[in-house]
């Protein structure tokens, strides 16, 4: 057997074109929240008073492989988070208010100070992506700009 015999089998074994795409709409979907949180950081700090810098993280996920993915380190002072993505294969169920079913969690992404973490799961509802943010009693609450002042303003204080 050929390397290129051995590689073929592997593709095929390994359903190199559906890992490909499944890892490529994750890091996309990173990436629109990603830019979703500067554009209302940017909005929230018109003094630039945060420091906002893009970072990249390495992941390895059974199912998608190793692949590298946005992230974000923000800070003031000596005080920062990091907004770092989990996985997109979670084991969870988001159970927005008023919601008895729940919704599949299709990935998570977390901000930290290192100390405290808000979790922040995304679901994909009839095409829709949502992002959810858990609050303190872990109750699913949609991620909005507010949403996202009060926790960098708790991690940063």
């Amino acid at each position: 057997m050929t390397f290129q015999d051995f590689l073929e089998k592997q593709a095929q074994q390994q359903q190199h074109k559906e890992r490909r795409e499944r890892r490529e709409e994750w890091i996309a979907a990173v990436g629109r929240l990603i830019g979703q949180l500067r554009e209302w950081i940017a909005e929230a700090d018109p003094a630039a008073v945060l420091d906002v810098v893009p970072i990249e993280i390495e992941k390895a996920e059974p199912g998608l492989g190793v692949y590298r993915i946005p992230g974000l380190k923000i800070s003031v002072g000596d005080a920062s988070v990091q907004v770092a993505p989990v996985g997109r294969n979670v084991v969870g169920v988001v159970f927005p208010q008023g919601d008895v079913a729940g919704i599949q969690a299709e990935g998570r992404v977390d901000i930290t100070d290192g100390i405290q973490k808000c979790l922040l799961y995304r679901t994909l509802k009839d095409g829709q992506e949502k992002w959810y943010a858990l609050d303190e009693h872990l109750q699913a609450v949609p991620l909005d700009r507010g949403r996202l002042e009060g926790n960098l303003q708790d991690m940063l204080s």
